[in-house]
């Protein structure tokens, strides 16, 4: 959501933050580094 958001940003996407329908077990700390690196690049979804 971003460094600025609130507890009321929080709760209204709490149904897109609590869906692990895509989660991806990682077996190696490569694997989640390389999602980390990829998620820091994509814009905040809130402002």
């Amino acid at each position: 959501l971003g460094h600025k958001a609130s507890a009321d940003d929080v709760a209204d996407n709490f149904k897109q933050i609590a869906d692990f329908a895509n989660a991806k077990h990682y077996s190696q700390g490569g694997e989640q580094n390389g999602k980390f690196f990829a998620r820091i690049q994509d814009p905040p979804v809130v402002g």
